[in-house]
C-alpha cells in the first residue's frame, strides 16, 4: 500500500521537481565543438517557449542569458578558464524548465608574450624584458617545462630551458622569464639591434607552439607631441675611444645632430621637440664616427612621428596623509561625441608630480598604482579641467603607509629581519594578480613601505637567516594615514651533548654560541660531567663553536626555529693516543730518539703539544691528545731527521723508518758516518800491508846476498857439499 502511494504521488508531482530534458521540444548546436579556453562558442538553439528566456551553462557554471527571439537562441559565450578535459555545454528554458545539451572538448592552450610597455612607449636598445608564458586548459597537477626561444633581427637565435609552470585548480599555470638576462648562449644574448625580435615558445626547427614579436627601437617612443623629450639610445658601441653620431632628420633636413660617447657601451641623449616642430614622419640614425668603429649587421635606424600638439597638464599624487606618491599613473578620461577618449599619462616622479599632455575639455583623472599591465585604481578626480598649460591639480589617493616593527621577547628593536608582503587585487583590466615584496629592518627593527592601497589584501612573513617564524593575512587595511604591525621573535631552548672520540661524555668542554651573521657572540658555557649544556637564545641560525683549553674542536650550525632543540656533537680528536716508532736503515728499533707533536694552529703555523724519548724498543706514546691537523718531527742525536704531516681523527701507531741512521752498539751513527768510517779503516789496513810488503822484500834481498857470499867462501873448503864445482 505505501509503495502504491509512492508511486502516485511522483506521477502526480514528481515533474516539480525534476527538470524536463526533451531533445524533441528543445534542441541545441555549438560551434565549434571543441577549443580552448577564451574562445567564443556560439550556441544555436531552439526553445518551447516564445520570446521566452534562457540561460547557457559550461559545465555547473552559468555563462549566458537573454530571451528567445520567438522560439530561436543564437548566442555565444566564452569558455571559461577549466582544466582540460570534456564539459557539458547545456541551453536550458528556463520558463519550460527544459534542457538540450552537447559535448566540448577543452584543449590545453599555449601562449607566449612579451611585455612590452603601452603603445607609443617601446623597449630600447639594452633593455630586459620580460616575457609571459601561460597555459590555459592544462591538465590538473602537471607541471609543464618551457623552452623559450628569441631570435634577434640578424637570425641569431637564444633559448631558455628552465622555465617550470604548476597548473592550478582552474588548469592555468604562468611563468615568465627576462630577455636576455636569463638567455644562453651566457654573456650573448642581447637587445643591440634595432628591430623585430622573435618569441618562440617550445620551437623544433620550423615547428612551435606559440609566437609573439618583439620590436626594440633607438627611442624610448614611437609617436611624440610637441614639447615631448625624445630619448634615444642604442647599444652595443664598445670599441676604445670611440664616439658615435646621433641625427634626426625630416626628410633631408636635419633636425637634431650630436657626437656622442658610449658609457658603457650606451649611446645615449635626447631631443625636445620644439613648439615650432613639422608634424610628420622623422628618422633617427646612429653611427659610430671614430676608428675602429662598431659595425652592426642591423643598421641603427629607425622612424617615429611627431603628432598634432597637447597641452602640458601637471597633476600631483597625495596619499592620505597627504604626502607625495611617487611613481602612481595618472590617467585621463573624457567624453567625445558620446565615446570614452582616454589619454595614457606618466608615472609620478619622487615629488608626485606627472604631467600629461591633454587636448583642452573636462577630463575624469584616475590614479593607478602598480605596473603596467598589473595596475589597481586607488583614486578619481572628476571634472578636472584642461584649458592651458601647466595647470596644478591634486588627485588624492586611498594609500596609507605601512609600518612593520620587529621586536625580540623583551620588546627591543630587532633589526635586519627578512620580511616578505604578499598582496593581492583585482586590476582595472579584472583580473586577480599577486605581487610580492622583500626587505630587511633597518637597526631600529623598522621597515616602512609608504603609500600603499588599503583595498587589497597583505599577507606578512618574517623570517630571520631565511627562517620563517611570522605569517599573518589582512583581508584590506584601514582607511588611515599609517597602519602599524607588530612582530615578535621567540626565544627557544637548545640542548648541547657533546662526546669524545669513545663516545663517552666530554666535560668541561667550553661551548660558544655565536651570531650566524658574524662573530657576535650570544652565549658561552661549559659542559658539565654528562657533557650537557643548556642555551636560551631567539629564534634563528647560529654557530656553535666547541673549545678544549682554546683549541677549537668543532664548528657547527644550527637552525634553532623549535623550543627545546637537542644537538649532539660527536668529536673524533678528543682524547686520542697515538703511538710512535723509529727504525734505523735495518729495521733496528733507534732508541732516545725525540720525538715532537705539533699541532696546526692557522695555515702553516704550528705549535707544540707534547715532546717524547723513545725506548729500547724505539717507541714513544702520546695519551688523551687532542687530535686534528698535526705534524709529528723525530729527532736523531738532536738533528732533525724526518716530518710528517697527518690528520689525526683517531688512535693509530706511526712507524718512522730513519735510512740516515744506523744502530751500532746501542747508539745510533749516520750512515755516512759510518762508511766513512769503515773506508778509513781499510785505506789503513792496505797501507800497513804495503809497508810490510816492502819491508820483508828488502830483508831477503839482504839474506841471499848473504847466502851467495857464504858459498863463495865455503866452496873452495867443502866442494862436495856445493856440488863438485864452482
Amino acid at each position: 500500500m505505501v509503495a502504491f502511494l509512492l508511486m502516485l504521488l511522483f506521477a502526480t508531482y514528481g515533474d516539480r521537481f525534476f527538470p524536463k530534458v526533451s531533445a524533441a521540444t528543445i534542441t541545441v548546436s555549438i560551434e565549434p565543438d571543441r577549443g580552448h579556453v577564451g574562445d567564443a562558442v556560439r550556441v544555436v538553439g531552439e526553445v518551447e517557449t516564445s520570446n521566452g528566456t534562457y540561460a547557457i551553462f559550461f559545465g555547473d557554471e552559468q555563462v549566458k542569458s537573454g530571451v528567445a527571439s520567438d522560439k530561436v537562441v543564437n548566442d555565444t559565450f566564452v569558455v571559461p578558464h577549466r582544466p582540460r578535459g570534456e564539459y557539458v555545454v547545456r541551453l536550458h528554458d528556463t520558463a519550460a524548465d527544459t534542457s538540450a545539451s552537447q559535448t566540448f572538448s577543452l584543449e590545453t592552450g599555449y601562449h607566449i608574450g612579451a611585455l612590452v610597455p603601452p603603445s607609443p612607449e617601446q623597449f630600447q636598445e639594452g633593455a630586459q624584458v620580460k616575457i609571459q608564458v601561460n597555459v590555459t586548459g592544462g591538465e590538473k597537477s602537471v607541471i609543464y617545462h618551457a623552452n623559450v626561444t628569441v631570435v634577434d633581427p640578424s637570425g641569431a637565435a637564444y633559448y631558455d630551458d628552465t622555465l617550470s609552470l604548476s597548473v592550478d585548480s582552474q588548469g592555468d599555470a604562468q611563468s615568465t622569464t627576462v630577455y636576455p638576462a636569463d638567455f644562453l648562449p651566457a654573456l650573448q644574448a642581447h637587445t643591440n639591434y634595432t628591430g623585430w625580435y622573435g618569441v618562440y615558445l617550445n620551437k623544433t626547427g620550423s615547428q612551435f607552439l606559440s609566437f609573439d614579436s618583439l620590436f626594440i627601437g633607438l627611442t624610448n617612443a614611437t609617436e611624440y607631441h610637441k614639447f615631448q623629450a625624445v630619448n634615444v639610445k642604442a647599444a652595443g658601441y664598445t670599441q676604445p675611444n670611440e664616439r658615435a653620431w646621433v641625427n634626426i632628420t625630416l626628410g633631408e633636413q636635419v633636425v637634431f645632430s650630436q657626437s656622442v660617447e658610449p658609457v658603457g657601451g650606451l649611446v645615449e641623449t635626447g631631443w625636445t621637440i620644439p613648439e615650432n616642430a613639422t608634424l610628420g614622419n622623422y628618422t633617427v640614425t646612429v653611427i659610430s664616427s671614430t676608428t675602429p668603429s662598431t659595425i652592426k649587421p642591423v643598421p641603427d635606424v629607425q622612424n617615429f612621428t611627431i603628432s598634432e600638439a597637447f597641452l602640458l597638464c601637471r597633476v600631483q599624487a597625495l596619499n592620505l596623509n597627504d604626502e607625495p606618491v611617487a611613481g602612481i599613473i595618472v590617467d585621463a578620461y573624457r567624453k567625445v561625441d558620446g565615446e570614452t577618449e582616454k589619454v595614457r599619462g606618466n608615472a609620478t616622479d619622487a615629488e608626485g608630480w606627472t604631467t600629461l599632455l591633454l587636448k583642452p575639455g573636462f577630463y575624469d583623472l584616475k590614479a593607478l598604482w602598480g605596473n603596467e599591465p598589473d595596475l589597481l585604481e586607488v583614486g578619481v578626480l572628476s571634472g578636472f579641467g584642461v584649458v592651458e598649460n601647466n595647470t596644478k591639480e591634486t588627485l588624492r589617493s586611498n594609500l596609507t603607509n605601512v609600518r612593520i616593527i620587529a621586536e625580540d621577547a623583551k620588546g627591543l628593536p630587532f633589526p635586519f629581519i627578512e620580511e616578505t608582503i604578499t598582496y593581492n587585487y583585482t586590476t582595472t583590466g579584472n583580473k586577480t594578480v599577486s605581487k610580492q615584496r622583500s626587505f630587511l629592518t633597518n637597526e631600529t627593527g623598522v621597515w616602512a613601505l609608504d603609500s600603499m592601497p588599503i583595498n587589497m589584501s597583505y599577507t606578512i612573513e618574517a623570517r630571520r637567516y631565511g627562517l620563517s617564524f611570522f605569517n599573518q593575512t589582512l583581508e584590506k587595511l584601514p582607511l588611515e594615514p599609517f597602519f602599524t604591525l607588530t612582530i615578535t621573535c621567540p626565544v627557544y631552548t637548545l640542548f648541547v651533548k657533546t662526546l669524545d672520540s669513545s663516545e663517552l661524555p666530554a666535560q668541561n668542554i667550553r661551548v660558544a654560541m655565536y651570531e650566524w651573521s658574524g662573530k657576535v657572540l650570544v652565549d658561552s658555557k661549559t659542559t658539565d660531567a654528562q657533557g650537557n649544556a643548556v642555551f636560551s637564545a631567539t629564534f634563528g641560525r647560529y654557530r656553535v663553536m666547541t673549545y678544549s683549553d682554546d683549541i677549537l674542536l668543532n664548528e657547527t650550525i644550527v637552525d634553532l626555529i623549535e623550543d627545546r632543540l637537542s644537538l649532539s656533537i660527536h668529536y673524533q680528536v678528543l682524547n686520542i693516543d697515538v703511538s710512535v716508532v723509529v727504525d734505523d736503515y735495518f729495521g733496528t728499533p733507534i732508541p732516545n730518539a725525540l720525538v715532537k707533536l705539533e699541532r696546526e694552529k692557522t695555515g702553516l703555523d704550528y705549535e707544540v703539544v707534547a715532546n717524547s724519548t723513545t725506548g729500547l724498543d724505539g717507541a714513544a706514546s702520546f695519551d688523551n691528545i687532542i687530535g686534528g691537523y698535526s705534524r709529528l718531527s723525530v729527532y736523531v742525536a738532536g738533528q732533525l731527521a724526518e716530518t710528517r704531516s697527518l690528520y689525526l681523527d683517531a688512535s693509530k701507531k706511526v712507524v718512522f723508518k730513519i735510512d740516515g741512521y744506523v744502530v751500532v752498539g746501542g747508539y745510533p751513527l749516520e750512515t755516512g758516518q759510518l762508511i766513512t768510517g769503515i773506508s778509513l779503516a781499510l785505506l789503513v789496513a792496505l797501507f800497513i800491508l804495503t809497508l810490510m810488503h816492502r819491508r820483508l822484500s828488502r830483508v831477503f834481498l839482504r839474506a841471499l846476498s848473504s847466502l851467495r857470499v857464504l858459498r863463495l867462501t865455503l866452496l873452495p873448503l867443502f866442494p862436495a857439499l856445493f856440488g863438485g864445482g864452482a
